[in-house]
């Protein structure tokens, strides 16, 4: 699956957050510091890009928000995780769920046949 066709979209607002390879999000962290996180568009890939550089913690839990609208992408659904949609084509979309726990890296794709899991 050659994920870079597909478009990765605020729930909230339902604007593009991908561009190329990277999804561009902003972090809330607890103590306030806050930055734009760059995540792997490919499933399993958890390596990402931060700025301004940072260490997160492990075990520490991170808010994304969308950076089109600033919705905070928590899981309505799924505690400790983040949500996004990703755009198959105009009729079809795949919720995408993602740990906000750093250092555990879960990612799940919700489809109409089931739940798909992504670990690292």
């Amino acid at each position: 699956m050659d994920l870079k066709k597909y478009n990765f979209t605020c729930p909230h607002c339902k604007q593009i957050l991908n561009e190329g390879d990277e999804i561009e999000l902003v972090t809330k962290r607890n103590h306030g510091d806050n930055g734009r996180i760059y995540l792997s568009v490919a499933f399993g890939n958890y390596t990402y890009k931060h700025i301004p550089d940072t260490d997160f913690q492990k075990g520490e839990l991170v808010e994304f928000h969308c950076p089109k609208c600033g919705s905070n992408l928590a899981s309505k659904i799924y505690e400790n995780f983040a949500s996004l949609n990703m755009q198959v084509d105009t009729n079809i979309n795949f919720e995408v769920i993602f740990s906000r726990i750093a250092g555990e890296r879960k990612t799940y794709v919700v489809t109409e046949d089931g739940i798909e899991t992504y670990q690292g």
